[in-house]
Order: C-alpha cells, then structure tokens, then sequence
C-alpha cells in the first residue's frame, strides 16, 4: 500500500511539471508569435519602403546586377545618383539641372527631343564641317574675285590713261579746224536765207498749180456727176428686165391634205413623189411664209411632221411638233429643203457637225449628215471647190482663224499643225465666199433642221 501510494505520487508530480511545461510552451509560443507577427510587419514595412526606390522585379532584373556590378562600393541609388549628376552636368553645366530644363534648353537652340544628344552633336559636327569647307571655298573664290578686280583695275587705268592720251591728241589735232566752224556758221547763215527765198517763191507757184487743179476738179465732179446718173438710169433698166433666181429652199414640196386624229396627218406626196419612211418636213401656214427674217435667221413652221408610213400617191405623217395656238389645218404646205417631188437637188456637205447635240462637233457626224441627204433622194457632192450646178451649200461650225506661231524655236510638228489649221479655215472661207459671189444658198445646221422639219429631234 506504501509502494501504490509513492508511485502515484510521482505520476501526480510528473503530470504537474508537464502541465507546467506545457503553460510555459504555450506562453512562450504566444510571445514567440507576437514577436513574428511584429518582425514581419517590419519586414513588410521595410519591402514597402524598398519599392519607392526599385520594385521586387527591378530587384531581381538582370540590369539590376549590371548597375550593382558598377557600382563598386557605394550603394546603387548613389551610384545612379552621381551618374545622373554626371549626365546632367555633361549636357546642362550642372548637376542640379532638370531634365526638362535641358529639354526645353536643347529645343530653344533648335535642337529635336527624338533623337539623342550624341546623334544630334554627330549633326552639328557634320554641319559644321561642312560649313568650314564652304567658307574655304568661298574664302578661295573671294580671293580669286579681288585678284580679278586688281586686274580689271589695272586695266581700267590703262585704259584710262590711253583714253587721256587720245584726247589729248584730238584736242591737238581738232585746234587748226576752230576758225572753219566760224567759216561754216557763215555759210550756213546764206544757206539758210537762199532756202527761204526758194520757199516763198515755192508757195506761189503751188499756189497757181492750186487753183489750176482746183478748177480741174470741179469739172471732173461735174463729169462724175453726168456720169453717175446714167448709170443709175441704165441699173434700172437692167433690174427691170433681169429674172433674180429662186431660192429652191424657200419652195414648198406638196400639201397636207387631211388631218387624222390629234396627231396624224395625210400628205400629197407618195413614192412615185420619192417620199421615204423617216422623213421629215416643216409646216407652214402658206410658202410666204418660208422667209428669212432681217437677221437672216429662218422661221420654224408651226409644226413638224415624220413619215410613218408611205402609200403610191399619199403618205402618213406623224406630228413630232406642234403649236396650240395654231393647229394643223388642210391645204397647209409642207417643206423640206432637200427634197423636191420633180428634181434632184445636188448638195456639197463641208466642215464637221453635231448632230446629236453633245458639243462636239466631228466628221463622222458630217457622213451620217451626207447619207440623209442621199436617202432623202438628193445628191451630195465632194471637194474642196464649189461646182457650177450646186444647188445648196451645207457648212458645218465655222473653224477659228488660227494665230501664226511665233519664236525661232518652232518645232517642224508645231508647223505642221499650224498650216492644217490654216488649210481648214481658208477652205471652209473660199466655200462661203464662192458661194455668196454665184448666189448659191448657203445652210448651216441649225437652219438645215428647220427646212427639214428636224429642229428639236
């Protein structure tokens, strides 16, 4: 019972010593903690303040062991503190200098921001060294001008001085002729007074020869007078008797004969007439009507009609064109400047036209013109001279007189041009001029629609 007793004491004070040792495990473990807790906050505090100067990834980059390397002893911020001083005093003068003070310093002296500071020297230097030798040459030239100006001014007193020696010599040699200019005023003096008495005996012959012809005059006006009223007398006996020939573009070609509808109408001209499908005529109240006004513009009848369809003796026209206030009526006449029932008018077509009113003129339009007239049963002529049975003369625009070239340097297409167009224009003057001399009716395009009843298709 002794021996239980002793061991469950040792058992009691073995659990004691190791709950103890346990609180004391415990509070030295919170202490412990408190202490960890309390350095890592120093730590955490210490990285925070480390990252205003690098970061934790600039830390670990490899240039970070490159400055740390050149660094030598002193820490890095020193050493990239004196580096900036270094470069700052290298471009600026001082340490203390900004970067944009330097900026704006480098940007005044005309100097760009892109590009570095040892480009930009490179620059200058080049600049400069181009510059230096410039100035050599133009030193060089300079000297050579000034030894060119001593020269010339060397010459120029010779010059001079030979110029001098000359007068001198005319001076010598002009003193024996002094008195003669005395001499020759004299003379001219007598000169001048015979002259005079010739001029006044001068006035009075022209004065006689004046009157003379005066009173030859009067009697060759007296004659011309005479003769003027015969001839005036003979213009009329010669008018009175003479036969003015017709214009043919001023006849009518046939009738409307009934009007079908509102815009039908029956024509007297069939294809024994040599009416064909297409054409196209002018109508008009009566042929008086087809008349140039004083201006020479042509009037546009009061309608326009085209062949539809053409029967043996009579024809159907559809009306194209037409005035309310004057409506087609029976018996109107009908024109068409090219054709004629009973004759075949001969045409010469000249120049280029547009037709289809596009403001250009061309020669293709000028066959599509020709093959009109020849389908509507005219005959058209070619060349460049005007034929003595010509019934109508069509002129295309009228070209513009060309400028004669001027300068020695004209080039031999240049020529050539020129006296194209210079060809062109007198042929289409001599057509116009040879056409008015024999009377020939001349049409240009806007007048050919109208007499064909076209004007406005």
């Amino acid at each position: 019972m002794a021996i239980r007793t002793s061991a469950g004491t040792g058992v009691i004070v073995s659990l004691v010593v190791f709950v103890l040792l346990t609180v004391l495990l415990a509070v030295l473990s919170i202490l412990l903690w408190g202490r960890l807790r309390e350095a890592q906050q120093s730590v955490d505090t210490a990285d925070q303040h480390l990252g205003e100067y690098a970061s934790a990834s600039e830390r670990t980059a490899d240039w970070m062991d490159q400055i740390k390397n050149s660094s030598g002893r002193s820490s890095v911020v020193g050493f990239l503190h004196d580096e900036n001083g270094d470069l700052k005093g290298l471009l600026g003068g001082t340490a203390s200098e900004s970067t944009d003070s330097i900026r704006t310093r480098l940007t005044t002296l005309g100097l760009s921001t892109d590009s570095t500071a040892f480009d930009q020297i490179s620059m200058l230097s080049r600049k400069l060294a181009e510059t230096k030798t410039a100035r050599s040459e133009l030193d060089r030239r300079v000297i050579t001008a000034e030894g060119a100006v001593s020269d010339l001014q060397g010459r120029l007193a010779d010059v001079e001085a030979q110029h001098e020696a000359v007068a001198q010599a005319a001076a010598r040699e002009l003193e024996p002729f002094r008195d003669a200019e005395s001499r020759h005023d004299a003379r001219l003096s007598e000169a001048i007074d015979a002259f005079k008495q010739a001029e006044a005996r001068t006035k009075d012959r022209l004065s006689e020869d004046k009157a003379d012809l005066e009173d030859e005059n009067d009697e060759i006006r007296r004659r011309n007078t005479i003769l003027t009223s015969r001839l005036t007398d003979l213009e009329s006996l010669y008018a009175r008797d003479r036969i003015e020939p017709t214009d043919p573009s001023l006849l009518s070609d046939g009738r409307v004969i009934e009007i079908v509808g509102s815009d039908r109408v029956y024509i007297d001209r069939g294809r024994q007439d040599h009416v064909v499908l297409g054409m196209t005529f002018e109508i008009y109240n009566d042929a008086a009507q087809i008349r140039p006004d004083e201006e020479g513009r042509m009037p546009r009848g009061k309608a326009s009609v085209q062949v539809l369809k053409v029967g043996e003796t009579t024809s159907t026209a559809k009306i194209t064109r037409s005035d309310l206030r004057q409506p087609v009526l029976a018996n109107d006449v009908i024109a068409n400047a090219i054709y004629d029932p009973n004759y075949t008018f001969k045409f010469m077509v000249h120049g280029k036209f547009d037709l289809n009113q596009d403001e250009a003129a061309t020669d293709e339009e000028a066959g599509y013109l020709r093959d009109r007239i020849q389908r509507w049963g005219a005959e058209v002529v070619e060349g460049d001279a005007l034929p003595g049975d010509l019934d109508f003369l069509v002129l295309g625009q009228q070209p513009v007189e060309p400028d004669r070239p001027q300068g020695a340097s004209l080039s031999p297409q240049e020529w050539q041009d020129y006296t194209r167009k210079r060809q062109v224009y007198e042929t289409y003057q001599n057509l116009l001029d040879s056409a008015r001399e024999a009377r020939v009716p001349v049409l240009n395009q806007h007048r050919l629609d109208i007499l064909t009843g076209r004007a406005g298709h």
